[in-house]
C-alpha cells in the first residue's frame, strides 16, 4: 500500500464516521480546531493530518483511532460476523439474566 492510498483510506473512514454522526464538514472541522478546508482534504486523501488531529477525531467519534486506519474494504464478511457476534452476546445477557432472576438474585424490571 503506498502513502496516498494510505491517506484515502483513513479519509473514507473519517467520511463515513462523520456521516453516520450526521454531522458536517464544518461541525467536524470546527470541533477539531481545524479549517473546513482541511478537512475537506483530509476526507478526500489529499492531505496530510497530524497525531493530534487524528487523535481528536477518534475521540470525537468515539472509536480508537486504529478504526481511521483500517481498511475495512479487505474484510469480507467482517459485518455479518460482528452482527453474528452481538446477537450471541445479547443471547448470553438475556440467558445470564434469565438464570440470576430464577436464582431470585435480581429483579428483571429493576436489574436487567
Amino acid at each position: 500500500m503506498t502513502y496516498m492510498q494510505f491517506l484515502k483510506i483513513l479519509g473514507k473512514n473519517a467520511q463515513s464516521l462523520r456521516k453516520k454522526k450526521r454531522l458536517t464538514q464544518a461541525e467536524v472541522a470546527e470541533r477539531l480546531d481545524i479549517s473546513v478546508k482541511h478537512y475537506s482534504a483530509i476526507e478526500r486523501g489529499a492531505e496530510n493530518l497530524s497525531i493530534q488531529v487524528l487523535f481528536n477525531l477518534a475521540q470525537l467519534y468515539h472509536v480508537p483511532p486504529e478504526v481511521l486506519l483500517h481498511d475495512f474494504t479487505n474484510d469480507k464478511g467482517i459485518h455479518q460476523a460482528l452482527a453474528t457476534f452481538s446477537d450471541r452476546v445479547n443471547s448470553a445477557v438475556d440467558d445470564m439474566c434469565t438464570e440470576l432472576e430464577n436464582a431470585g438474585l435480581l429483579d428483571k424490571m429493576n436489574d436487567c
